[in-house]
C-alpha cells in the first residue's frame, strides 16, 4: 500500500493506494476509509468493474458453469508481494503486474 496526497476534484486529499491480487487498483481516503476509485491495471475478466462502493461486479467467468474457462488474473494475482512505487512529481504509480490466466 502506498500513501500519498492527491488532488481530487480540486481538493488535496490524503489517500492510500493499493493494487491487490484481484487486478483492480484502488484509491481510498486514508482518513475516512471512503472509496474514491478503482480501475483494472491488468487483464481482468472475472469482473466487469466495481460498483459505487468498490465491490467487484462479477461476470459469468467468475463462477464455474458448464465448461472450464480461462480466468484473469491467475490465482497468484495480477500483483502480489512485489513493491509498488509512486512518483508524486509525475502523479504515476508503478505496479509490477502479472498478466497470466488459469
Amino acid at each position: 500500500m502506498v500513501l500519498a496526497d492527491l488532488e481530487i476534484d480540486g481538493a488535496l486529499r490524503p489517500v492510500i493506494m493499493q493494487a491487490p491480487k484481484n487486478g483492480f487498483f484502488y484509491v481510498l481516503d486514508r482518513v475516512t476509509g471512503e472509496f474514491i476509485s478503482a480501475a483494472p491495471f491488468g487483464r481482468v475478466n472475472w469482473a466487469s468493474g466495481v460498483d459505487a462502493n468498490g465491490r467487484p461486479i462479477e461476470t459469468d467467468a467468475a463462477r464455474y458453469r458448464d465448461a472450464p474457462a480461462q480466468i484473469y488474473p491467475w490465482p497468484r494475482g495480477a500483483h502480489n508481494w512485489h513493491p509498488m512505487a509512486f512518483n508524486p512529481d509525475l502523479g504515476l504509480m508503478y505496479i509490477p503486474g502479472q498478466e497470466r490466466g488459469f
